[in-house]
């Protein structure tokens, strides 16, 4: 194809004919194809492409319907120049045209969990509430789910856009400034393609990581000390506890009477706590919680809500316990607001 391209570029009445060879869509390709690994193989290349005519495969190429765009805000910008300068300056106005094409950037946050970008259509309402409720305890706000896909759109534009003119720049003996990230995810997809580099890379000395310091011989502390060490508690971010009392718990009292001592006991529960008690000893916390638990599952009433007192291992237990019962549990709240609620199956917790 050199010599072909050499033959015809003799005359100037047909230094334009070897652009009619192929169709603009191929000549893209060939220029993105080329094994273009050092500069001494980029200034050869671009002696071949001078010798094709370079402003008739400039013009060419920037009418494409992706640079096209791109070309006409630039050459308002920059009417005086040349196309070889023009080309050089429109990766500049990238942001212009993608803001034209795709409009303003919608709101980044929301409030309303059905436009949350994590919101699932094929899960439960109160499953996604939930999630949403974690997401802005957690964070403090969450993203919405136009604002993420219009952010997608805009980056991919903008790498189609920057790998076009890549291609354009090409022709001119010019490397696109791309950043190392960039570059490696390209020589990637030359190489996925067939195209492999020649030189070889250099290989960086190992280096060997400094030596840790450690504390003092005064700080050192042991494993139980470590262990016991308290630990910072989080403060009451979320929605906290009102709300939920205002939505589930308001409708479905917890009665008084699965928390009562032993003197409000009933007989027949002091009869069940005194074979307990004769069998396992006396009743520590959570065995008392376990058992309220135990009258909730005998019992008609629709909710039970513990104390946010209870230890992590207490709500751990209460939670398998309710599993075996076949009710649902779940935790509210954030912080040391945190309480558990223990349901029937049959409870809407929204409307």
């Amino acid at each position: 194809m050199t010599s072909l391209l050499k033959s015809d570029a003799g005359s100037p009445d047909t230094r334009a004919s070897p652009l009619d060879l192929f169709p603009i869509e191929i000549w893209s390709q060939i220029v993105i194809h080329l094994d273009i690994d050092t500069l001494t193989t980029l200034r050869k290349t671009s002696i071949v492409f001078r010798k094709v005519a370079l402003n008739p495969l400039l013009s060419l190429l920037v009418q494409t319907p992706c640079l096209s765009p791109l070309y006409q805000v630039t050459r308002v910008v920059n009417p005086e120049l040349p196309l070889r300068d023009v080309v050089l300056r429109m990766h500049k106005h990238i942001d212009e045209v993608i803001a034209d094409k795709l409009g303003d950037e919608p709101p980044k946050w929301t409030d309303d969990v059905v436009e949350w970008e994590k919101y699932d259509s094929e899960k439960p309402y109160w499953v996604n509430s939930e999630d949403f409720r974690k997401e802005v305890g957690r964070r403090g706000k969450a993203r919405s789910r136009v604002y993420v896909e219009w952010e997608c759109q805009v980056e991919n534009e903008r790498k189609t856009l920057r790998r076009e003119v890549a291609k354009v720049w090409t022709c001119q003996s010019k490397y696109f400034p791309f950043s190392k990230d960039e570059n490696r995810e390209w020589k990637k997809r030359r190489e996925a393609n067939g195209i492999s580099s020649s030189v070889p890379t250099k290989s960086k000395p190992n280096s060997k990581p400094s030596p840790t310091k450690n504390a003092p011989e005064s700080q050192w502390l042991f494993s139980h000390q470590i262990r016991n060490k308290s630990k910072p508690k989080r403060l009451n971010i979320g929605r906290g506890e009102e709300e939920f009392h205002r939505k589930i718990l308001a409708r479905y009292e917890t009665p008084q009477k699965y928390f009562e001592t032993e003197d409000d006991e009933s007989s027949d529960d002091t009869e069940i706590r005194s074979k307990k008690e004769r069998r396992y000893g006396e009743l520590n916390s959570t065995e008392k919680m376990v058992f309220a638990l135990t009258r909730f599952y005998e019992s008609h009433d629709k909710v039970l809500k513990f104390s946010p007192k209870l230890s992590s291992y207490q709500r751990k237990e209460l939670h398998k316990q309710a599993n075996v019962f076949g009710l649902r549990s779940m935790s509210f709240g954030e912080g040391e607001g945190r309480f558990l609620v223990i349901l029937r199956k049959d409870v809407k917790l929204f409307d």
